[in-house]
Order: C-alpha cells, then structure tokens, then sequence
C-alpha cells in the first residue's frame, strides 16, 4: 500500500473553481507531511501547536496564525507537533481567465522560479497575509453560501498582490539554474523511495538514483530534509505502516512486511523510536477511537 503520490497530480475543487481546503490533524492519515510536490500554490496555515516545515531549502518552525506558502513545484513536506493546521491548494489558471495581458503577467512572475523567489514563511501579526488566508479559510468553509467563493478569490488576489510586492528578486538566474537541477534529481530520488521502499534498499543504491557519490549524496539530501537517506526511508516506511495499520487494521507483522522490515523486532523497535508508541498500541489507539464515533 503506498504511503501517497509524491508528484501530486489530482483534481483539486471543480473544474470551474480548481481550490480545495483540508483540514489536518493527529486523526488525519497524512498528519505527517510526506515531502512531496505539485504544480499548484498552496497556502498551510497552523491553528495550534507547531509545524517544523521545509519548502526547497529553507526550514521555519510555524506556531499559531502562521502561514507557509508553497510555490509551484516546490518539495517541500512537514513533521507536525500537537498540530492542527489548514491546507489550500489552487491552481492559478483559474485567474487566467480570457485574458493574456496586463496583470496576467504579474501572475506569471511569481510563478518564475529564474527570477528570484518569493517569501515562504509569514508569522503571525507581521504581514497581512496570515490574516487574509484566515479571511481566505473561512470563505472557503462557506462554499457557495453567502458569496464564499467570490470572497475566496478576492482573499487570493489580495494574496497574490501582497506576495508580488514583496518579491525579493535575487538576480541570480544561475544559482536558480543550480537549484532547479539539483530539485530534479532530488525528486527523482523521492519517487524512486515511493516505488521501493519495500523493498532492500542501500545508500549506494540512493545516490546512484541522483547519479552521486554516497558522501555527497548524504549531504545533498540533508539539505532538503534535514535527515540522512536511511533516517528518511526508516521514517517514510513508519509511516506507510501507520497509515496501514489505521486504513485497513491488517496485523502488525503484515504491515512490517509490507514496508520493508524484514526483523519484526526492529520494526517495533523503529516504530517506537518515531511514534512513540508500539504498532499495537498505535492501532488500538484508533480502534478505541472509532468505537467512540
């Protein structure tokens, strides 16, 4: 059973209105960010507790009221702590509209990752944005009551305005050259992970996906995740179990198997040292859970 798609590539809201909101918390099969991409912007706002979240190379630890923006295209993926927080993610061209002039091009200029970048992290109380995604949230709550979509694409535009103005461009289209490259592999290197992770996998195995030495390898992918290869397929093949252990209830040793823990021992023992728990008391959490509901 595989964790989720990396490269997400699904139908987000309606054809006519490409937006979705979700709502994520511990009772949430993905709680967990898995690092991942996608071609649309996405706008994570916490609620309580804490986010420690990467986009591309950067790393912020989000609180309450905080704000994180995804570019298109960006990994980026996240480790929650007592988290409830929101997730919007819309596709631009639902701006594009009839129009290839003008502000059209305005739109375009954030989306071009040779021309600088955009600020990712908005803390709470210093920009306006953290407050109009909350505006942003709500009318997406509202759905079609009461004006909600047309008060959500006037949160977004407000938004866009707001991440246009503040747009830092560094100049420096070689370096963001550098960065593109250096994403391609490393997302070569995710899917690789999603497609194996059952499966024996080496370090040596790793870095050759990215065509590296292991050494360099090690610190490249430290640079995106903050965990060596093996610390982040120890914790990816966890939460593959988890979400198998939650989703369909099969026993502890199938989900181990199922994984890439050929040692049940080691699996409860890794299990443990990332969730706190043993997958038997992670699976009977959620089952005293559903007999509540």
């Amino acid at each position: 059973m595989k964790y989720s798609e990396l490269n997400e590539i699904r139908a987000r809201g309606t054809p006519d209105f490409p937006m979705e909101l979700y709502r994520i918390d511990s009772g949430h099969s993905r709680y967990i960010m898995p690092f991942h991409w996608h071609n649309e912007f996405e706008l994570i706002r916490v609620e309580e507790g804490s986010l420690h979240v990467i986009v591309g190379e950067e790393e912020h630890m989000a609180g309450p009221g905080d704000v994180v923006l995804v570019n298109c295209g960006l990994i980026h993926g996240g480790m929650p702590k007592d988290c409830r927080y929101y997730c919007v993610v819309f596709d631009l061209s639902m701006l594009y509209g009839k129009s290839h002039s003008g502000w059209l091009q305005d739109l375009r200029h954030l989306t071009d990752r040779h021309d600088g970048g955009i600020p990712c992290y908005f803390p709470h109380g210093e920009s306006q944005v953290p407050a109009l995604t909350a505006e942003l949230i709500a009318a997406l709550k509202r759905g079609e009551k009461g004006g909600g979509r047309l008060a959500a694409l006037g949160a977004i535009y407000s938004i866009l305005g707001l991440l246009l103005r503040e747009k830092n461009p560094s100049g420096g289209e070689l370096h963001a050259r550098e960065r593109m490259a250096g994403d391609s592999k490393m997302k070569a290197v995710l899917q690789w992970i999603e497609e194996n992770y059952a499966e024996p996998v080496s370090l040596e195995g790793l870095a050759a996906v990215a065509g590296m030495n292991p050494h360099y390898f090690c610190e490249f992918f430290k640079r995106y995740t903050r965990r060596s290869p093996i610390d982040y397929l120890n914790l990816y093949r966890i939460d593959s179990a988890c979400r198998m252990l939650k989703v369909s209830g099969c026993p502890v040793t199938e989900a181990a198997f199922a994984c890439g823990f050929n040692d049940l021992s080691y699996f409860v023992k890794t299990f443990k040292k990332y969730k706190g728990v043993t997958p038997r008391q992670y699976r009977r959490r959620f089952e005293i859970e559903g007999l509540r509901e």
